[in-house]
């Protein structure tokens, strides 16, 4: 209720203290329609009440609908930014299959022009196969024939094996013989040339700057009578010798042709002055089995000795040794020089040669072991050369 109905009511109350009862049942009336308005007036409070709620409703379903238009909105904008994006890709896209189309297309007519060139080549090369199948017929039938001719060769091979093998064992046999009746001692003497020292003491001696008494073979009968050494049993390279030389020469031969396996060595007594006397001097011959003069050279001392080497690739022992004062040529002799390898040199290295070939002949069935020591003996006592120092000498013995 209102300030207005309350001052009413108090006014009526004063009032009717004063009206009459006419006045009373209008105020009644009053009272009723009073209630009445009071009572449209709760109606229109709760009409008014459910009308704000409906309001409210309406306007939180309003918000709603905002809301979902602008998310809405919101979801159109991106479906429109998507949509011109992928407009976009679209473009990029068509562009790029337009590339490919292109490069597609100019792939294409290369592959072809490839297809067409590997056509051309397929075609030549069918002939080359063709032409290499008639040339591999040819091959084969040429390896059929070789085949054939292989098997024939195989027999004759065994054969000529065979017959190698028994002229081998006759060869070794024959040498052997030769080497036996050569002597299983040979003697080879070797002189050397004067050396210089010995030259111009000669010269000195017989009033002389220069002799050639030695360092080469005698060319007339000065050098022949002032030469110590003649050798009966060697040809002269630079031709026969005088006549003293060429009497002597042959009074020898004769000797020397008594045995034709010795070389004769005439050794003729230095010259002495006798004071007017006539010159007596003596000669004395010795015979060996091969006698070296200073005209020959390494090759030839090899030649006498490479039969002996041959012995001992043939199994059986051989020793070769050099003897002489000192300074008579032994080293030169066995072992020489770079220019001129000795004895040894060459020995080891016809051995070494033997033994490849022993083994290739074989075909690696066989194998050949070489070894060497090296001993000194000096003064009756025995070294080993090949033990190094710092390792224990053995205890070595002459044996009589």
């Amino acid at each position: 209720i209102s300030d207005s109905e309350v001052s009413l009511s108090i006014s009526d109350s004063e009032v009717s203290l004063s009206i009459s009862d006419s006045e009373v049942s209008e105020l009644k009336e009053l009272k009723e329609q009073k209630g009445s308005l009071e009572g449209q007036l709760e109606k229109a409070s709760a009409g008014q009440l459910e009308a704000e709620k409906k309001l409210k409703d309406s306007v939180e379903e309003l918000e709603m609908t905002k809301k979902a238009k602008d998310n809405a909105e919101e979801q159109w904008r991106n479906l429109n930014s998507s949509l011109e994006k992928l407009e976009k890709d679209l473009e990029a896209e068509k562009e790029k299959n337009v590339k490919i189309q292109s490069k597609i297309d100019e792939q294409t007519l290369l592959r072809a022009n490839e297809v067409d060139v590997l056509k051309e080549k397929l075609a030549v090369t069918e002939k080359h196969l063709s032409a290499t199948q008639t040339e591999l017929e040819n091959i084969n039938a040429e390896r059929d024939e070789a085949i054939k001719r292989c098997k024939l060769s195989d027999g004759r091979e065994l054969a000529l094996q065979s017959k190698l093998v028994t002229l081998e064992e006759m060869r070794c046999a024959l040498h052997n013989r030769v080497m036996q009746l050569s002597g299983n001692i040979r003697v080879l003497v070797r002189v050397r040339p004067l050396i210089q020292a010995e030259i111009d003491m000669i010269a000195k001696k017989n009033g002389k700057k220069n002799s050639r008494c030695m360092s080469k073979a005698p060319t007339s009968a000065e050098n022949v009578e002032e030469c110590p050494f003649h050798f009966p049993g060697i040809d002269y390279h630079n031709g026969p010798p005088s006549s003293t030389a060429a009497s002597s020469s042959t009074s020898s031969s004769s000797t020397f042709t008594d045995d034709i396996s010795k070389n004769l060595l005439e050794v003729t007594e230095p010259f002495k002055d006798h004071s007017g006397f006539k010159n007596r001097r003596k000669k004395w011959k010795f015979s060996f089995n091969h006698v070296f003069s200073p005209t020959h050279t390494q090759e030839d001392v090899w030649s006498a000795a490479e039969p002996l080497i041959q012995s001992t690739i043939d199994g059986f022992n051989v020793c070769i040794f050099s003897y002489g004062q000192t300074g008579s040529g032994k080293t030169y002799t066995m072992l020489g020089n770079d220019e001129n390898p000795g004895i040894t040199a060459r020995s080891v290295r016809r051995l070494f040669d033997a033994k490849q070939e022993i083994e290739a002949a074989s075909n690696g069935a066989s194998s050949v072991h070489i070894s060497v020591e090296l001993l000194e003996i000096y003064n009756e006592k025995v070294r080993d050369l090949l033990v190094g120092p710092s390792t224990e000498k053995p205890n070595l013995k002459v044996n009589s």
